[in-house]
């Protein structure tokens, strides 16, 4: 179980608006189940709160409680987490043989926060390295840290394209390779202290 905070300005802001204009509060947890790119179909948002529109420059933001049941895999005294629970770009898969242009409505910058409180009894004793990919066009840092209580990644996406092409393609597709391996990745956690 969790809780997060989704904060969104620029044009995205009005898209998203779009989705929650007229809703009532109990409709916000299914609506954002569809639209927030995630590591799983598990992961089920169970609260969102008021969303407020009033003030067209400032940020959107909403807070929300979540599930993600059966996560976790565990063998022996070792328990296996991928924090890696907001996957963007999630569904963009380019094919090898593509040629059509991959267009953008706007540029975008996405930035992935999640921490992880590490449980009482276990230890974490390694961590994946950090990625990176750096490209005029479109790039990302995918970063962790850690100390006695938690871990830390954060990834941030920018695609700062409207329109690529030819050999642009082939180094997105490579860049979105690179991540999409970044975001299978997963952390030992050890029991330390058996019961």
């Amino acid at each position: 179980m969790g809780s997060g905070t989704s904060m969104i300005n620029g044009e995205m802001r009005t898209y998203m608006l779009d989705y929650f204009e007229g809703k009532d509060l109990t409709d916000l947890p299914e609506i954002v189940n569809k639209i927030m790119p995630k590591a799983s179909n598990k992961f089920i948002i169970k609260s969102v709160n008021p969303v407020t529109t009033a003030d067209t420059d400032t940020t959107l933001q909403y807070d929300y409680g979540f599930y993600l049941p059966d996560y976790l895999t565990a063998i022996h005294n070792v328990a296996y987490v991928n924090l890696n629970l907001d996957r963007f770009p999630a569904e963009t898969n380019l094919k090898e043989d593509r040629w059509i242009p991959v267009e953008l409505q706007s540029t975008q910058k996405h930035i992935f926060v999640c921490t992880f409180k590490i449980p009482d009894g276990y230890e974490v004793r390694e961590i994946p390295e950090n990625s990176y990919y750096d490209n005029k066009l479109f790039g990302y840092n995918h970063s962790y840290s850690i100390n006695s209580h938690e871990i830390k990644v954060k990834t941030v996406v920018i695609l700062n394209f409207q329109v690529i092409e030819d050999n642009e393609l082939a180094l997105f597709r490579e860049m979105l390779s690179q991540l999409n391996s970044n975001y299978i990745k997963t952390i030992p956690i050890f029991k330390t202290v058996t019961p």
